[in-house]
């Protein structure tokens, strides 16, 4: 059992536990703590790397829960208890979820929630080309070997087959959010809406957050994440950025496949979709 709590929780709590990670949640910014949520290759790094900036810049605490438990070497998705102190603390972000994990968050009814969503058929070409080359292995142990067996079986095997494989995983990872996601505070984004207008979408997360996004801060965002590679780079994270990838990558029965899987999925979260102005 791995306890996630506060650097704050009495030693006689947390000497209960041989598997505790502590966290450290002290923050200047007084707003409500919140939430971000994505899925795998929708865009996830981008969402918290730019957050985590505007976090920093406003004396928020960014906490990415996930990625602090894979490190690790811990399953960041199931069995952890986050001990509640660590949310009661106010100006704290908790991100780096990428899909819902099936443990307990608390406070996450009513916090302020970010969902990043991507077209599906682009997330799985994306995360293709990641396993396969670029992308490197998370955390040590158990948990980085079994990445190293997906990457080489990935790499043998040709991208239409990995994809049809791969995508009622995927399925089963949006359902679950529109199955126990709460809609009360959730703000939703598409990739396709966002990835070419950062600038507009650097305001607006930091309005949804209670942040403040001034001149200085959203130029030295844009200056680290405002990347378009001119080119295919297949080696690297930021590979190709542009949306509809799928469409040179895939066949087209591949695509009328996943066509019919995925067609009208995100329907139920059109309502908390956010409007960025172009």
């Amino acid at each position: 059992m791995t306890i996630l709590v506060t650097a704050s929780a009495s030693p006689a709590s947390a000497g209960e536990y041989d598997d505790t990670i502590r966290v450290d949640p002290s923050a200047r910014w007084a707003g409500p703590s919140a939430y971000l949520f994505s899925l795998h290759k929708a865009g996830s790094s981008l969402l918290n790397g730019m957050v985590e900036m505007l976090c920093e810049a406003n004396g928020a605490a960014f906490i990415p829960v996930p990625n602090l438990l894979r490190r690790a070497g811990h399953n960041p998705n199931r069995d952890v208890v986050m001990d509640d102190s660590a949310f009661a603390a106010t100006g704290v972000v908790f991100g780096g979820f990428r899909l819902l994990p099936d443990y307990a968050l608390p406070g996450l009814e009513d916090a302020p929630k970010i969902l990043l969503l991507r077209d599906p058929r682009d997330i799985l070409t994306s995360l293709y080309f990641s396993v396969a080359s670029s992308h490197v292995a998370p955390g040590e142990g158990a948990l980085k070997q079994a990445f190293e067996r997906n990457r080489e079986y990935v790499k043998a095997a040709p991208i239409n087959r990995i994809v049809k494989e791969r995508a009622p995983n995927l399925k089963t990872q949006i359902e679950r959010y529109l199955e126990k996601l709460p809609r009360r505070g959730l703000a939703v984004y598409h990739y396709e809406d966002v990835v070419l207008n950062k600038a507009a979408w650097i305001a607006d997360l930091a309005d949804v957050l209670g942040l403040d996004a001034d001149e200085e801060t959203a130029r030295a965002i844009l200056d680290r994440f405002d990347i378009v590679p001119d080119s295919e780079a297949p080696d690297s994270h930021v590979r190709r950025v542009l949306p509809g990838d799928h469409r040179d990558k895939l066949g087209p029965k591949t695509i009328d496949m996943l066509d019919a899987l995925f067609t009208g999925i995100y329907d139920p979260l059109l309502s908390a979709r956010r409007e960025i102005p172009s």
